[in-house]
């Protein structure tokens, strides 16, 4: 039954882990494109534009 409960644990921990780094991943996406949206005009790439 302890090695059931061990299972159950690591599971968990992997699960909370996973999580983590997603919600991190999120936040790291978010910032870059707040950071992207700052920029000014001349930094923008060409593809990033359609008028060009």
């Amino acid at each position: 039954m302890a090695d059931e409960s061990s299972q159950q644990s690591n599971r968990t921990n992997a699960a909370a882990e996973a999580l983590h780094v997603t919600a991190h991943r999120s936040n790291v996406i978010a910032d870059v494109r707040a950071e992207e949206q700052a920029l000014p005009p001349e930094f923008e790439l060409p593809h990033d534009n359609p008028e060009q």
